[in-house]
């Protein structure tokens, strides 16, 4: 279909092989632009013992902007959209904070952002290989104008070790409430 996708990898250690950039274009004549994305990662080290070294790299930054496909705004950037996300030793995502901005000059809701913010914990239990277990969860989501809603989610485990949940409480969250 004469699309084109450039992407290049991280070439440095430990990060070799990861995603680092990737750029979509339509087809020829125009080459107009389709997608730009850009990767920022953090290492977490593990273990920095000589002859032991453990290392875990994550995705900690996403910048990617999508443009508009045909038409005559064909090229022109649409959204703008920003990830942000912070890990535990166990490679769980701990926060993860997404905006989407709205950069499209001929839209009404021109510079204004949808935002989430999603926060939880974890029960790691090596011994028993549970390492994925959460236990709390508070989402949270904005619109433009400021208004928006937050979620609170707990679960509750088998005391067994088992890596299995027994219960999971959701319900509506404000910073306030306990």
């Amino acid at each position: 279909n004469g699309v084109t996708t450039t992407e290049t990898y991280a070439q440095d250690f430990p990060k070799i092989g990861l995603l680092s950039s990737r750029i979509v274009r339509q087809p020829a004549p125009g080459s107009q632009l389709i997608e730009w994305l850009t990767n920022t990662y953090t290492v977490l080290n593990l273990d920095t013992t000589p002859n032991n070294q453990r290392y875990l790299p994550y995705l900690s930054t996403l910048q990617r902007y999508d443009y508009e496909v045909g038409g005559p705004k064909n090229g022109l950037a649409v959204t703008g959209t920003t990830q942000n996300r912070n890990v535990n030793a166990w490679g769980n995502a701990t926060s993860v904070s997404t905006m989407v901005l709205d950069v499209d000059t001929g839209s009404p809701w021109y510079g204004e952002s949808h935002g989430s913010l999603v926060t939880t914990t974890y029960s790691e239990n090596a011994a028993n290989w549970c390492l994925a277990l959460p236990t709390a969860r508070v989402e949270g989501r904005s619109v433009p104008g400021g208004g928006g809603q937050n979620r609170r989610t707990h679960w509750t485990a088998e005391a067994a070790g088992t890596c299995r949940t027994t219960q999971a409480v959701v319900e509506p969250y404000e910073s306030g409430d306990k």
